[in-house]
C-alpha cells in the first residue's frame, strides 16, 4: 500500500474520484448555466457598430471638381491632418460635392475626435466659399445604412412620380420610431434667369444687382407683435415667391423714379435640373 502524502492536487483528484456523483452534478449545473445565459444574450439583427471614421461633407452647387478641390477639399484636409490619432485621409471631390473620410486610431473616442474636427473647420470656415453650405461632420455608424428602400416607377412622367414619392415620404416619417427618410432621384424643380446683356449696359446693371435684389425679396420675416382693442396680433411679413411672376416683378433698381423691373432686363424660365444620373 502507498502511504505517500498527497499533494494540493492529489487531495483535489482524490475527491471527485471518491465523490464521482459529485462531478456529474457539476457538469449538468455548468450546462443548465450555459443554456440559460445562452437565451439571456441581447441579440441584434443588425447591431449598432461604431467605427473609427470622421466624415465630413460640403455642397458647393454649381463649382466643378478642380474648384471644389482647390476651394475646399484641400482646406480642410489641412486642417483635419493636424489632429492627433489620424490614420489616413480619403477625399472624394465631385461636381458641387465634397467627402472627406478621416480614419483614427481604433482606441480613439470617436465623438471626441468629431468634436475636435468640428472646432478645426469652424477655424477656416470664413476662408471657404460663401455660397457653399455649412460643414456636416459625423462619426460614422453602422446604424447609418437604411433598413428599408423602396423604389417607385409607373407608368407616369417624373414629375408624377416625384409627387407621389414625397406623398410616400411624409406618411413614413410619421411612423412613431423613424429617425429620417431620404428621397434621392426625381425632378429637381430649377428657376432659370436668362439675362439680356445688352439691356444691363443700357441700364448700367450688373449680375450681382439683380442676385441680391432677387434674395432680399424672397423672404419672410417677422414683424413683431401688435395689441389692438384686446386683441393680441403676431405680425408677420410675407415676401416668399410663389409664381413666377412674382419673380419677374423684382424690382431691380430705380432709375429717375422709374422701377426697372426683371421681366425689363431677363426672361425667367420655369424648368427642372438636368437628370444626371
Amino acid at each position: 500500500m502507498n502511504n505517500d502524502p498527497k499533494n494540493v492536487l492529489g487531495k483535489i483528484s482524490n475527491f471527485f474520484i471518491e465523490k464521482f456523483r459529485v462531478v456529474y452534478l457539476i457538469i449538468a449545473a455548468i450546462i443548465l448555466l450555459g443554456i440559460q445565459s445562452y437565451f439571456a444574450l441581447p441579440r441584434e439583427e443588425m447591431p449598432e457598430i461604431v467605427l473609427p471614421y470622421g466624415i465630413v461633407t460640403v455642397n458647393y452647387a454649381g463649382a466643378a471638381p478642380q474648384e471644389v478641390e482647390s476651394l475646399i477639399t484641400d482646406k480642410i484636409e489641412a486642417q483635419l491632418k493636424d489632429i492627433d490619432g489620424v490614420g489616413s485621409i480619403t477625399s472624394t471631390s465631385s461636381n458641387g460635392l465634397v467627402n472627406i473620410t478621416v480614419e483614427f486610431d481604433f482606441e480613439c473616442d470617436i465623438n471626441d475626435k468629431v468634436n475636435e474636427m468640428t472646432n478645426k473647420i469652424s477655424e477656416i470656415q470664413n476662408e471657404l466659399p460663401e455660397d457653399c453650405s455649412t460643414p456636416i461632420i459625423r462619426g460614422f455608424e453602422s446604424s447609418d445604412k437604411p433598413i428599408m428602400t423602396l423604389n417607385i416607377s409607373g407608368d407616369y412622367d417624373f414629375i408624377t412620380l416625384k409627387k407621389v414619392s414625397e406623398d410616400i415620404q411624409s406618411e413614413i416619417e410619421k411612423v412613431a420610431g423613424v429617425n429620417e427618410v431620404t428621397m434621392v432621384g426625381g425632378l429637381e424643380r430649377e428657376i432659370i434667369i436668362h439675362v439680356d446683356i445688352s439691356k444691363l449696359a443700357t441700364y448700367n446693371i450688373s449680375i450681382n444687382q439683380i442676385k441680391n435684389a432677387i434674395v432680399n425679396s424672397n423672404i419672410n420675416f417677422p414683424g413683431g407683435n401688435i395689441d389692438l382693442d384686446d386683441m393680441h396680433y403676431t405680425v408677420r411679413t410675407v415676401a416668399q415667391f410663389n409664381e413666377i411672376k412674382e419673380i419677374e416683378d423684382t424690382i431691380i433698381s430705380v432709375q429717375n423714379d422709374t422701377p426697372i423691373y426683371l421681366k425689363d432686363i431677363a426672361s425667367v424660365e420655369d424648368t427642372y435640373e438636368d437628370v444626371t444620373s
